[in-house]
């Protein structure tokens, strides 16, 4: 009578077929999750009228351009003893009747974004209620008029 020696596999369960089949699966399943978490993340974009603004781009950058003429730059602070942020123009603006607006504008949400119509006072100066402006930081877009001629400048701001 023969005696047969049954001997283990050294790697017992695996081998090349369970291994190419987890890592599919697992490749799979990675895939899978990256669709998924894709369809969770907002996709907003700067502007919903992108060409139309992109058409005017020229405009703009001589808008910066004379802005940048001026004696100085526009200024932006916020004053924590008042709540207040203060936005300061040029001196040329001083006794010149300005028609524009301030944006606010939040890189990280779309819904934090605010206009403000500009409305300065004798010494240059325009005082936003910090209420109006949710913490965070912004890229603020001073856009401005005066003498028939376009203003626009760009000044980063930060509200703790």
């Amino acid at each position: 009578m023969e005696y047969q020696v049954k001997t283990k596999k050294p790697y017992g369960f695996w081998n090349w077929g369970t291994i190419l089949t987890f890592v599919f699966i697992l490749g799979a399943s990675g895939i899978i999750f990256m669709v998924y978490r894709s369809q969770q993340m907002s996709a907003e974009l700067v502007t919903d009228n992108y060409y139309a603004e992109e058409l005017q781009f020229q405009k703009k950058i001589d808008a910066r351009t004379a802005a940048n003429t001026l004696s100085r730059k526009v200024a932006i602070e916020y004053m924590d003893a008042q709540d207040a942020i203060v936005v300061s123009f040029p001196q040329e603006c001083l006794k010149e009747h300005i028609k524009g607006h301030i944006y606010f504008y939040n890189p990280a949400s779309g819904k934090q974004d605010r206009i403000i119509p500009i409305t300065m006072d004798a010494q240059g100066l325009q005082v936003i209620a910090a209420g109006k402006i949710d913490k965070g930081t912004y890229s603020v877009q001073v856009e401005w008029s005066m003498n028939d001629r376009a203003y626009s400048t760009d000044v980063p701001f930060t509200k703790l």
